[in-house]
């Protein structure tokens, strides 16, 4: 009679989508790396040894294609998949011991960090659901007359079709993000922008002056109807 042996499960996730930098990478590899194992690191056409022959190869240039990978002849078998359209962990150990499961933790912690902002509303399910319904709402509106509310609803329905559409985009062409930088190596956005910013400022209030002063123009020359009563 055969032994009767438990069948292990894979622990597996698929995430929202990320940006993930350097350090995060480095961070993951350590991970591997107190597991003795060996660690495979792959693009769409190369193989590399390290982050850094990653890194020196493209030039810091940001990735969409990245797949970090790690087995043992009796330990868990690990696949990180950083893609366009998919971003998924998954950790399997044929002996179903708890390193597997320290693995996975400690991975997954890593990527949920870098899930990007507002993660909940990068779902397709979730647009299908609410583009239709400020449509409906804002045509009810109009049978009731109620414009002013349906003006309302029509900005807010604009704003939810634009982020839609930048939803429809991360997803299908950019879910994951790797950025081969180190976060301190960026400038904060004012930083990087300021001498631009200043010359919108600059620009804003020169158009306010000047169409203020129009308007002061208009009304000593030409003054309006009301004011000549």
């Amino acid at each position: 009679m055969e032994k009767i042996r438990k069948v292990e499960k894979s622990l597996e996730r698929s995430y929202r989508p990320v940006v993930i930098w350097i350090d995060d990478l480095a961070e993951i590899i350590d991970t591997l790396k107190r597991h003795p194992r060996e660690i495979d690191i792959r693009t769409a056409d190369h193989r590399y040894e390290g982050l850094d022959d990653l890194k020196e190869h493209v030039g810091g240039q940001t990735q969409f294609d990245l797949t970090i990978s790690s087995s043992s002849g009796s330990g868990p078998s690990v696949s990180l998949e950083l893609k366009r359209m998919a971003v998924r962990l998954w950790v399997f150990d044929p002996r179903g011991g708890p390193e597997a499961a320290q693995i996975f933790h400690e991975i997954n912690e890593v990527i949920t960090r870098c899930q990007r902002r507002f993660a909940a509303l990068y779902s397709l399910l979730l647009m299908f659901a609410i583009v239709p319904f400020f449509l409906l709402t804002q045509f009810f509106l109009v049978q009731q007359s109620e414009l002013s509310a349906a003006r309302a609803a029509s900005v807010v329905g604009s704003v939810v079709s634009l982020w839609f559409l930048w939803a429809c985009y991360v997803i299908v062409r950019c879910k994951a993000v790797i950025k081969l930088q180190r976060r301190s190596e960026i400038r904060p956005f004012i930083e990087r922008n300021k001498d631009q910013l200043m010359l919108l400022l600059i620009g804003a209030i020169v158009g306010g002056l000047i169409t203020f002063a129009g308007v002061v123009a208009k009304e000593h020359f030409y003054p309006s109807a009301t004011q000549q009563r």
